[in-house]
């Protein structure tokens, strides 16, 4: 390889490792018989989440898909909780008849902790 070559691939190595990513939220709808609802509490603004309802319901007929961008950098276990766990009231998630909830903050940060996704961990991706 000349050495531009080199250089270009460094170059395009250094930029990519060095950059933040972006933090998203997601949540997808995989399948027709699954519904997942995400209930923000009642006393959080809810323009962070870009909504118009305290309810943010997802399922393949009518809204397939969820995502929004929090800013730079990946999701720690603080950015998290300062502006998810705090925000959201309960996750309900409906599959082939069989209902899963996380309703206590602990057991909400938690299972979105478990949803962190791509090797900085800057998605959190709930789909069912």
């Amino acid at each position: 390889m000349n050495s531009v070559v080199k250089f270009s691939l460094l170059m395009t190595i250094i930029l990519l490792l060095g950059c933040d990513p972006v933090r998203v939220f997601q949540v997808k709808a995989l399948k027709e018989e699954s519904e997942l609802y995400v209930y923000l509490k009642k006393s959080k603004d809810i323009s962070l989440f870009g909504i118009q309802t305290h309810t943010l319901r997802v399922s393949l007929a009518e809204n397939p898909e969820y995502k929004i961008h929090f800013g730079i950098g990946s999701w720690t276990e603080a950015e998290i909780y300062q502006v998810l766990t705090s925000s959201i009231d309960s996750i309900i998630i409906y599959q082939n008849l069989e209902k899963k909830m996380y309703k206590s903050p602990k057991d909400i940060h938690n299972y979105l902790k478990s949803q962190r996704r791509i090797f900085h961990k800057n998605v959190i991706l709930i789909e069912k």
